[in-house]
């Protein structure tokens, strides 16, 4: 049970333990855990309170939370393949097909792994036509979040595809791409992914 929760990293929990073993006298436990995790999603930081140290674990929960106040923000992923999709998402909202065509290579290759929607091709026609086809069916914008970096021309990007309705329940369609421009879709439906 989530007892009290500071930013997006930390937490103090209310935690049973035991032995599979439901007998009377078998062993129990109940105790408070702080954990936190770092900005990659990964346990950073666990601690564990007795059930009525409860002042100490919130204490330490406020001091981790200013230890993580201080530090300064990861600087955001960045390489020349993330820089490209931003520029092909800014041209994109502008409607700007003959720009985003010369973004793409004379050669590039598309591929779709998509079930049921495989596809490939390997022409700057294709490309600019299946960005074209995400503005027919209504997407307005496209905002992207770089996942990974590798060297200066890869990036994974997850890009929210958005309408003329941007309230988090509306309908919305979620991929994964790499900077050649290889889409596979992660999500779609209404409300909040």
């Amino acid at each position: 049970m989530v007892i009290a929760v500071r930013g997006d990293r930390l937490a103090l929990t209310r935690l049973e333990v035991g032995s599979p073993d439901m007998s009377p006298g078998a062993p129990r436990d109940e105790l408070l855990q702080l954990y936190g995790i770092d900005d990659e999603g990964r346990i950073d930081l666990q601690v564990w309170f007795d059930l009525e140290d409860i002042d100490a674990a919130i204490a330490e929960l406020d001091a981790a939370h200013a230890r993580l106040e201080e530090r300064p923000p990861r600087a955001p992923l960045e390489n020349a393949a993330s820089r490209a999709d931003d520029r092909l998402n800014t041209l994109f909202a502008d409607t700007r097909w003959d720009e985003i065509g010369e973004l793409f290579a004379d050669n590039v290759r598309l591929e779709d792994r998509r079930r049921g929607l495989r596809n490939e091709s390997n022409d700057r026609a294709s490309a600019v036509a299946a960005v074209r086809a995400i503005a027919d069916i209504g997407t307005k914008s496209l905002t992207p979040d770089v996942l990974a970096i590798r060297g200066k021309r890869l990036a994974l990007v997850r890009t929210l595809h958005q309408g003329r309705d941007t309230r988090p329940d509306a309908f919305h369609t979620e991929n994964a791409h790499d900077h050649r421009g290889q889409r596979r879709r992660v999500d779609s439906g209404s409300g909040r992914v």
